[in-house]
């Protein structure tokens, strides 16, 4: 019970610090780079007072304290290097990602409580992919998404360095949030890039009954309203999946991922997937890995998929035989269907899956979150696989979990809007689920 005591008391004072204490500073969302992708804004304090209120106060959860104990106990345990840089991450801070040299970096700009710390740590915690730069107040942090290409230290410095001096005064408005409970609030500003299908939006998560809720509107962008395919998707089932915007820098990616392993497939501009579970067999030819699944392909441009597949070393690699229209492993078969020039559906043999309409919907996510860890097959990789840390702390969140489901929807020529939800069981604590997940897989610091 001691650390219930000890974290009833840390909740105590974290309340009367933010309520009494806590500047209201907002100049932090000045320090935002004008070519910024995406931009958000978290409030630290509203996240830890609300997730501490449900673990001592209403939900009394033995297994989270447990988990808390040993993460405490972990950490006595722990001898090495302190990694506290002196971020005051219980105020309000950004988070936003760009491009720079043809790299994507993800970037926090936030208020620096403590130069002397910063100085003192920051060679425990900032690996070769990130680095920093400060004036004393504010304090930008700046690391390599493109680990395989990443930009120097320096390099990141001089970056960060720039966006110190920047005065963004239109970042501003992502101080001014109009919903009391929300964690998180994307900016209003337009800061979401010329690549991107949306240049403006506005949307706030928070806290939802047994759940989390998101919902806000949505600008397209006039430069890029050509990235919306006008195509059919599969009808929803299982763990569902379907995008009918893909920004370019993404198609790029998906398309230099493809190549890299023998598939030299044009550019991917729509998905659509039901997902329903995966079989994994152990045969004399290597392990046979066979997802269960309903797959809608549309390409940018006109197509031969078959040609693609005879011709790519890949398929015979991993055990795959193409004859006419079918893709076999022995294990499972999948039909593929040509049903326009650019578009193609897969699906297990005989079990030919409906297309919806053409319809507003541009994205949407949908299932039960358990089902993306439904495994089956041999049960010797399967129980090897399930010993795994972050498949058995998976499936303890998606146990817990009930249904999640976001999707995007066209208005008008100009308009749309986000709505989603991620829903848990009755009696279950959101937030002391996400705690307990995040604790044991090791991602929150204790520091």
């Amino acid at each position: 019970m001691g650390v219930v005591f000890l974290l009833a008391f840390v909740w105590i004072v974290l309340l009367l610090y933010k309520t009494l204490w806590l500047s209201h500073n907002t100049t932090v969302f000045e320090k935002i780079p004008s070519n910024a992708n995406v931009v958000f804004r978290v409030n630290g304090s509203k996240i830890i007072r609300t997730g501490a209120f449900t673990v001592l106060m209403e939900a009394r959860d033995p297994m989270l304290i447990q988990v808390i104990n040993e993460a405490i106990q972990n950490k006595r345990e722990y001898s090495g290097p302190s990694q506290n840089i002196g971020v005051d991450w219980l105020n309000d801070f950004a988070v936003f990602t760009l491009e720079e040299e043809g790299r994507y970096l993800m970037g926090i700009s936030a208020h620096l409580k403590s130069e002397r710390l910063l100085y003192k740590n920051a060679k425990n915690y900032f690996d070769s992919y990130s680095s920093y730069a400060t004036n004393g107040e504010h304090i930008v942090i700046l690391k390599n998404l493109n680990q395989n290409s990443p930009l120097s230290k320096k390099t990141l410095n001089n970056i960060a360095s720039k966006i110190l001096t920047i005065k963004n005064v239109g970042a501003r408005r992502l101080s001014d949030s109009s919903e009391d409970n929300a964690f998180v609030l994307t900016t209003e500003a337009g800061y979401l890039g010329e690549s991107s299908v949306f240049c403006k939006s506005a949307i706030y998560f928070k806290e939802h009954m047994n759940g989390f809720k998101v919902k806000g509107d949505l600008t397209l962008n006039p430069k890029n309203k050509d990235l919306i395919v006008e195509t059919p998707m599969l009808t929803p089932k299982g763990f569902h999946f379907q995008t009918r915007i893909i920004p370019l820098p993404a198609q790029k990616k998906i398309q230099s991922l493809l190549t890299d392993n023998g598939l030299n497939f044009p550019k991917i501009d729509a998905i659509g997937l039901n997902y329903f579970g995966c079989n994994i067999e152990n045969t004399q030819k290597g392990l046979k890995v066979s997802p269960a699944m309903e797959l809608l392909i549309h390409f940018k441009e006109k197509t031969d998929l078959f040609a693609h597949l005879q011709k790519s070393p890949i398929v015979a690699d991993w055990g795959w035989k193409l004859e006419n229209s079918e893709l076999t492993n022995g294990v499972i078969t999948y039909t593929i269907k040509n049903i326009d020039s650019n578009s193609y559906l897969v699906f297990q043999k005989d079990h030919e899956p409906k297309l919806s309409a053409l319809n507003p919907t541009l994205f949407k996510l949908s299932g039960m979150p358990k089902s993306l860890l439904d495994l089956d097959g041999d049960p010797f990789i399967i129980g090897f696989i399930k010993m795994f840390q972050l498949y058995k702390t998976s499936l303890e969140l998606f146990d817990q979990s009930e249904f999640v489901e976001l999707k995007i929807q066209k208005i008008n020529a100009d308009k749309a809007y986000i709505e989603g939800q991620y829903r848990f069981k009755n009696n279950v604590y959101p937030l002391n689920e996400i705690l307990k997940y995040t604790i044991s897989n090791g991602w929150t610091n204790l520091d």
